[in-house]
This record gives structure tokens, sequence and C-alpha cells, in this order.
């Protein structure tokens, strides 16, 4: 994995300020309209770019960013990736859940309430770090094998997913770390309103999506021919 060549591979674009603007247009209209439900429409159109930016990631294709021209080819695919992402992220709901509800429940007195929240995050963040360990590279390589044949049941073949992740442990662990990085630099831009907001929503899909593209290429291999 290689953040400098895919920023590189972003900037080569001669299209690629219209391409973001467009791609944190989108993100930012899905953000704010998501409490109403509408904007799960967004979160497909969103997915759906990415699976087509890991296909071209893949294919070492030159431009990494697709354009947004026909922007309803991305919608069918990225509904079953929205519904894998959110049946991935059920632990994590649950888990932050009963989080909240022990801190909750304790806060009534100072003393106590300190205490199980310090017992809770002790025995709740080490169990959801270990699940996003194992969730984020299954699901990059189930993105993987979905944008090779596009049916929901590409995220859930575990024992499958269980062996491309166990190839190349080092190379999984890479990907988690670059990840972090990545995600912890893009949080840090929303310190910064406006600009840094934009920013944040310009590069979410595409950086990640790159990312998880350049870890499927390293364990599943390259795709051929190249794409346009």
């Amino acid at each position: 994995m290689n953040i400098s060549m895919a920023v590189q591979g972003i900037l080569r674009d001669r299209d690629y300020l219209r391409k973001l603007a467009i791609t944190a247009l989108i993100t930012a209209v899905t953000l704010a309209l998501t409490p109403l439900l509408i904007g799960l429409a967004g979160w497909a159109l969103l997915f759906g770019y990415q699976v087509e930016i890991m296909r071209r990631v893949r294919a070492d294709g030159p431009r990494p960013l697709p354009r947004w021209d026909q922007p309803a080819r991305y919608l069918a695919p990225g509904e079953n990736v929205l519904i894998a992402f959110a049946i991935y992220n059920v632990p994590n709901i649950l888990l932050g859940c009963g989080w909240a509800f022990i801190i909750g429940v304790s806060d009534g007195a100072r003393i106590v309430g300190s205490t199980v929240m310090i017992a809770s995050v002790c025995c709740l963040a080490p169990i959801m770090l270990v699940y996003n360990a194992l969730m984020l590279p299954f699901f990059a390589l189930g993105l993987a094998r979905f944008a090779e044949d596009p049916r929901l049941s590409a995220f859930f073949a575990v024992g499958s997913l269980y062996e491309d992740v166990g190839q190349q442990p080092g190379v999984t662990l890479q990907y988690l770390l670059w990840l972090v990085l990545v995600l912890a630099a893009l949080a840090a831009l929303l310190i910064i309103p406006l600009a840094g907001w934009a920013l944040f929503a310009a590069l979410l899909f595409p950086v990640t999506g790159i990312l998880a593209g350049q870890y499927a290429r390293r364990v599943l291999g390259p795709t051929a021919p190249p794409v346009r």
C-alpha cells in the first residue's frame, strides 16, 4: 500500500477537482439527510462509486476516480454494499449501545459511575478493537470480490475471506495501520471549519477506496484488462 501513489493517481486526473467536488457535495448532502433516512440513497451512491474505484485500482487503471456522469449506475451495486456494511457493523452498534447504557445507568453516583465507566472501557474497548481489526480487512476483500461478481454473498463467504486475509498477514496488518492513519488524518480535517469539512467529504470514499483496492491487489492479485 502506498498513500503517495494514491494521491498521485488522483492528481494525474485532469478532471480530479470536478470529481472530488461532486463527491464532496454528495457526501455532505448524504450526511445531512441521513437522520431522515433519505440519505441512504446517498450512501448507496457513494459505496457504488467506491466499488468502481476499487475495480480501477486493482486493474491498475491510469485514473482511479470514475466520472459522475451516470450516477444511477452506482446505485444498484451500492445498495448491496450498504446492506453488507450495515450487517458488518451490527456488533459495533450493539457494543456501543451497551457501553452507553452502562455509563448512563451508572451516572447517578460519581465514584460508582467512574468505576463502572473505567470497567466498561477495559472490557468493551478490546472487544471492539479485535472485532474491527478482523472486520475491516474482511470488508475490503469482500468489496473486491463483489466488484468481480456483484452478489451480496461475496461479503459473507467467511471461509474464503478468512483464507484471503490469512494468506498475507503482514500485508493485512499494513493495510490496517495505513487505514487507521488515513482515517485519523481525515478526522483531523474536521477541526478546520468549512475547508476541512469539504476536504473530508471529498476524500473519505476515494482515498479509502484506493487504499482498499491496493490491499486487494496485493492479496488477490490484479485484474485484467485495465478498465477505461
